[in-house]
């Protein structure tokens, strides 16, 4: 800034790039701030830890559910959405792909999470400034037929953060907070439980939705990108 001319004021730390006596201070100032935010972010970490282990749902609900709008930590079956989550699980059971699914759901009109979340956020009086698209996409299947909270099972601490604004890592399952059956399920675990088998051995044989695989894929699960850290699909 110096090096290119400008002055800078910064009134309640009396700096002035003009006065070279308060260049002094700029490195106490920062570390000041600085602490004051670290401090901060640790008294809201161990607000999160204590809250989560009374089983408190913190994030955005899992679409299928909504949020109470009296008790922000209380949730129930939206049955106006949860028959599609239904649909969703008994495709991929009859032999869809992902992204036959989305393409499927999104040829039908069905509400993607975001729509729905726009919805509920309309309903309360309030406006809704993220982005919102109508077409399904492969993730947003995954992460349905993934999550464990369609059985009524809650898992908490799932990541956390090193720093402030540091880089989110994955927490191992042993220091997890899991409650079981907690919350109305849509999903039973049996079919749950299948799924993620039928999941598995997809990823084996390179499945691609009702055809027939016959070549495994060795690398199943093992391979992953460098740069994103999603996991390397291979392609004939």
């Amino acid at each position: 800034i110096l090096e290119e001319d400008r002055r800078v004021l910064a009134l309640a730390e009396g700096y002035d790039t003009l006065i070279p006596s308060t260049h002094n201070y700029v490195g106490i100032h920062a570390w000041v701030n600085e602490n004051f935010i670290r401090e901060t972010s640790t008294k809201i970490r161990n607000s999160v830890y204590s809250l989560q282990k009374e089983g408190k749902w913190l994030c955005s609900i899992p679409y299928g559910y909504k949020k109470d709008t009296k008790d922000k930590y209380e949730y129930y079956v939206d049955t106006n959405i949860a028959p599609y989550v239904k649909q969703i699980f008994d495709m991929y059971i009859e032999g869809m792909g992902i992204k036959l699914i989305a393409r499927t759901l999104t040829e039908n009109n069905v509400p993607t999470p975001t729509l729905v979340k726009k919805m509920y956020m309309e309903e309360r009086g309030d406006v809704c400034k993220r982005q919102i698209t109508t077409t399904w996409g492969a993730v947003a299947i995954k992460r349905i037929l993934c999550n464990e909270f369609y059985t009524g099972t809650l898992v908490l601490g799932k990541s956390k953060r090193r720093s402030i604004n540091g880089k989110s890592i994955t927490q191992p399952e042993d220091k997890r907070f899991i409650f079981r059956d907690v919350h109305e399920p849509i999903i039973d675990k049996h079919t749950f439980n299948l799924v993620q088998s039928i999941m598995a051995d997809r990823a084996e044989k390179d499945y691609r939705g009702k055809k027939n695989q016959t070549r495994p894929n060795i690398f199943a699960g093992i391979l992953y990108c460098a740069d994103c850290g999603k996991t390397l699909t291979s392609n004939s």
